[in-house]
Order: C-alpha cells, then structure tokens, then sequence
C-alpha cells in the first residue's frame, strides 16, 4: 500500500516535470564528534543524560554580501491546489503520520511541535513517505497556511538521515526552529539567484 502511495506521489512528480529527490534536496549532516558536554545523573536512575552545545547556525541579512534575506513567499494557487490534491489522494497516510507523531503538520494549525513529535516525525515511515513524495513534486519554497512546507520536509528528512546513521540525535524543538528557519532561508536565496558562500548552505558541525 505504502509503495502504491508513494507511486502516486512519483507520478505527480513527473506531471510536473520534476526531476530527483537528490535534485531537490541537499543533507547535511549535523556530526557531534567532538562537543563540549556535561553529563548529569538522576537520582531515581542509574542512567545519565548528555546536554550538548551546539554551534549557532548562519542567518541571513538583508545586508550579507554572502547569505542574502530574502522574504517569504506564499504558495499561489496552483502550488497550493498541488499540494491539496496529492493531500486529499493519500488522506490515510497523512493521518498515519498524524497518528505516529502525534502531531498535525498539514494542514498546518499553528502550533509547532514538541522535541519528542519532531524526532516521532522523523523517524515515522509514513512521514518519511509523506515528505519523500513532497519533494518529489518539486515545490518551490513558499508558505501554505503560514507554513514553510518544502523547508520542513527537508529538515525532517535530514534528521532522519542523522538519526538512523548515528550522525547526530534528534534535535530539540528550539534547535528544530533553527534548523527550518535557515533551510527555509537558503532555499528563498537559491531560488531568487542569490549568491551564497559555502559557509551559508551548511549547518555546523
């Protein structure tokens, strides 16, 4: 069933002269191999817990010569009716994701989610599935509802790639923001040809 849905999702792709997935979207691993750490330990476990400090991600500038601000984008009527019809065709999938995550996003209402719903989304299959096809379709970058929905699919996949290859564990819900702002911001540069330094398209390691 998943693969029939995802099928579906390949066939809108190629109605819209989409290309790859690995054409639409760029991972970048968030490695922690050497942070500064303190552990702490609780008094009702013998397990310990690992708070990590984590670099500051870059963040544009209306100003920047190399990470140009560029402003948001809503999604005109024709992105808006793609996304609404590949929603409506694959309802039971959504609402898997809905379902494994406990968390709603699409339609968006307003809430952002809770660090344990960002990593249930990252690592639910019919999640992975439902921003797999997303991107699939080749979206430009623009709000739906309010919501930065292409900049969201490839922030959840990228952490899926972290977490199941052991790069770095789920982010928490702040660093998640962080994390979607400035995917959301890199690709409005990319699409209005801004020019972008290397350092600009990388999350920190």
């Amino acid at each position: 069933m998943l693969a029939l849905l995802l099928g579906f999702f390949v066939s809108q792709a190629s109605a819209s002269g989409s290309g790859s997935l690995g054409g639409s979207v760029e991972f970048q691993t968030e490695e922690t191999a050497s942070p500064m750490t303190t552990t702490s330990s609780s008094s009702s476990s013998s397990s310990s817990s690992t708070e990590v400090t984590l670099a500051p991600i870059n963040a544009p500038s209306s100003t920047s010569t190399t990470f140009q601000l560029v402003d948001n984008i809503d999604c005109n009527s024709t992105v808006s009716s793609m996304i609404y019809v590949i929603y409506n065709k694959n309802r039971a999938l959504f609402d898997s994701c809905v379902s494994d995550a406990q968390y709603q996003i699409f339609p968006f209402l307003g809430t952002e989610p809770s660090t344990t719903q960002v990593q249930a989304m990252a690592t639910s299959t019919s999640c992975d599935i439902v921003f797999t096809g997303l991107l699939l379709a080749s979206f430009p970058q623009c709000t739906i509802s309010g919501f930065p929905f292409k900049a969201a699919a490839e922030t959840l996949l990228k952490i899926h790639v972290d977490v199941v290859n052991g790069y770095a564990p789920s982010p928490s819900a702040e660093r998640f923001q962080e994390m979607l702002s400035w995917r959301r911001c890199v690709n409005l540069a990319k699409e209005a040809g801004q020019q972008l330094h290397s350092h600009a398209v990388k999350l920190p390691d």
